[in-house]
């Protein structure tokens, strides 16, 4: 009986423990969904420098290839660079309120998560506790059968 009672509690304590490592890695995947917003806001911004390099280009050709001094696209390439601009900072406030959230929810989270492994931790102490309990009551009683 020793034996079945000392299986169960390992395997009671290899649950507790995944458990645990399931919390670890769902932690983590919040941790770097945070990071992959961080990385997504700097690929937007070489985005924008991109495309305005692009309007930049396509002016400068469209340019070299009239006569010269025949038109003049610096008000065309300023209001690109305004729109370019204003888009920026757009994106930048959008970025960092979701960033400031997104930062809020997972220490949100990573609170929960703590809770939620203590609770389980408890409860699986108490599962313990009473397992150990019945092991020494049921070697009690087959020792008062075998006597």
């Amino acid at each position: 009986m020793t034996a079945a009672f000392e299986m169960q509690r390992q395997m009671i304590e290899q649950t507790q423990e995944m458990t645990h490592e399931a919390i670890d890695v769902q932690k983590e995947t919040v941790h770097q969904f945070v990071d992959t917003m961080e990385n997504m806001e700097s690929l937007a911004e070489q985005n924008n420098d991109v495309s305005k390099q692009t309007w930049h280009a396509m002016f400068d050709a469209m340019e070299s290839m009239m006569p010269e001094g025949s038109a003049d696209f610096s008000e065309f390439e300023k209001m690109v660079d305004d729109g370019f601009d204003q888009l920026t900072e757009s994106q930048q406030q959008a970025f960092d309120a979701m960033n400031d959230a997104m930062a809020d929810g997972a220490s949100a989270y990573d609170e929960f998560a703590d809770a939620y492994v203590d609770a389980v931790d408890s409860s699986f102490d108490s599962f313990l506790d009473t397992h150990e309990q019945v092991e020494a009551d049921v070697e009690d009683v087959t020792e008062s059968v075998s006597a």
